[in-house]
């Protein structure tokens, strides 16, 4: 029994890391796709860099760049489009560290809880042997052995649940939020970066500026529209937050951390008599073995 009770005790542990890694990894893959995007803006063909085939095609055909390329005529175009790609390449750069650093802590509490079980394992757990029979004291003695383990590993489980949601709140939330943040800015700017490059494409197409009339619409609509629906969402937040609770809890951006507990876990914590204090879940079996 000992050792169920300690296996049902790491499948906890790991599923409470498991869930939350899981979102970490979500927002390290979406980053690590906008990072070679930001890259490979660097390497985009010359028609498309502002100042560059505009001005040496005005050269060539005898213009005066000035009359032939809008970017020479407002140099601040040239500049916009500089910090556009210097915060471009840097937006998903920052989000990644940050990331990391928060993946590092949970691996670090998570190498810390399994040393502590494995040390738990050792003390508790001993041989024994077959076909030896127990005095009715020896195994009233056995009994209140166990019943002691399920009231330790009981309490070991509250607290190193506690333990997380103190390092998640404290350490992790933080960072993924301003790394969501970070990942929405970039994922902003590079769509703003494309649209800008394309727009002094098409500016300095004087045969076709029907073209740039009908872009320049299309991208303020689609770039006000998420805006707008952000702010509405905002807004309803702060509305609601006078109300009911329950919207609070589904409308908060970085809830406190759900303890993910299996049925046995559960029926462990309920025999050595432990109430959780922390929002619990309950989880299948099959998902707690895996």
């Amino acid at each position: 029994q000992s050792t169920w009770v300690l296996g049902s005790a790491r499948d906890d542990v790991r599923c409470t890391y498991d869930t939350y890694a899981d979102r970490l990894d979500s927002l390290l893959l979406l980053n690590a796709l906008l990072f070679p995007f930001a890259l490979n803006t660097l390497q985009f063909s010359d028609e498309f860099v502002p100042g560059l085939d505009c001005v040496s095609t005005a050269h060539t055909a005898g213009i005066d760049p000035a009359q032939a390329c809008i970017e020479i005529r407002h140099m601040w175009l040239h500049t916009t489009w500089v910090y556009l790609v210097g915060i471009d390449l840097m937006m998903p750069f920052w989000a990644i560290l940050i990331l990391l650093r928060c993946k590092i802590r949970l691996d670090g509490w998570l190498q810390d809880t399994l040393s502590d079980l494995q040390r738990m394992r050792r003390s508790v757990v001993t041989p024994v042997q077959a076909n030896v029979r127990l005095t009715a004291r020896q195994e009233e003695a056995m009994a209140e052995e166990q019943q002691a383990l399920v009231s330790t590993l009981g309490s070991f489980i509250v607290d190193y649940q506690d333990i997380f949601q103190e390092l998640w709140d404290g350490r992790c939330a933080p960072l993924v939020f301003w790394a969501t943040r970070l990942l929405w800015s970039s994922a902003t700017v590079a769509i703003v970066l494309t649209s800008f490059m394309f727009a002094i494409f098409l500016a300095d197409r004087k045969h076709n500026r029907a073209a740039l009339y009908h872009f320049v619409p299309l991208m303020a609509v689609g770039l006000a529209v998420p805006l707008i629906i952000t702010l509405r969402s905002r807004l309803y937040k702060v509305r609601s937050s006078t109300g009911a609770t329950t919207e609070d809890f589904h409308l908060s951006t970085e809830p406190s951390p759900v303890l993910v507990l299996s049925p046995s876990t559960t029926a462990l914590l309920s025999q050595s008599g432990t109430v959780l204090t922390a929002p619990s879940i309950l989880e299948s079996d099959s998902v707690a073995e895996g």
